[in-house]
């Protein structure tokens, strides 16, 4: 019985190593691709909605990501990681007035370093997957 508790335990571990994993590679495909996608988006109507379309998208996953149990192993980290993603929530937020997002308010905002800091946890949640 013993063991089956060690294995779930496990288990449960590497399911959100993997989770996790998946969210930050998100938040870093994004981040690479985003900043060519603003530039443009200035003056281009269709990319600007594909733009917000993305950015609601994100906002989604880390709102899923947030409501996550984490096993006791990763308790600290995924903690770090829903600060920051709540942070990233909220830079998505006043880039956006009346549901539209303005360009140079997305341009000048903390975004991508709250997204920078982010991937650099990876390290510790793939520890955690040893």
């Amino acid at each position: 019985m013993k063991e089956m508790g060690v294995e779930n335990y496990y288990n449960e571990t590497i399911n959100y190593v993997d989770k996790a994993t998946k969210q930050i590679e998100t938040l870093r495909k994004f981040s690479e691709e985003a900043p060519q996608m603003i530039k443009v988006a200035a003056t281009n109507a269709d990319l600007k909605k594909k733009l917000e379309v993305e950015l609601a998208v994100l906002k989604g996953e880390i709102a899923a990501f947030n409501q996550i149990e984490a096993p006791a192993l990763a308790k600290d980290i995924h903690q770090k990681i829903i600060e920051k993603n709540n942070e990233i929530e909220t830079a998505i937020n006043k880039a956006t007035v009346n549901g539209e997002l303005v360009i140079e308010k997305i341009e000048n905002s903390p975004l991508f370093q709250l997204i920078n800091d982010v991937t650099r946890l990876m390290d510790q949640i793939e520890k955690l997957g040893l």
